[in-house]
């Protein structure tokens, strides 16, 4: 919450405690590359809405992430 990564940054912290970030970031692929692995240090903690594209991602990597740790 108190780590300012991007300058169009918007934190919320809800009454529960989470917190929502958003940002306004290019599709280049190496920001999206650098975004991946900023998110993905957040490990299960972190739900990615959009882009879909993104958030499917995501999903797919902490999947595989997962499997690792099966039997």
């Amino acid at each position: 919450r108190a780590r300012r990564v991007h300058p169009t940054q918007k934190v919320g912290v809800s009454r529960d405690g989470r917190v929502r970030a958003s940002m306004r970031v290019a599709a280049a692929p190496e920001v999206m590359a650098q975004l991946r692995t900023w998110l993905l240090g957040f490990g299960a903690a972190v739900r990615v809405v959009e882009p879909p594209e993104l958030a499917q991602d995501i999903a797919a990597e902490l999947r595989r992430a997962a499997l690792r740790y099966e039997s």
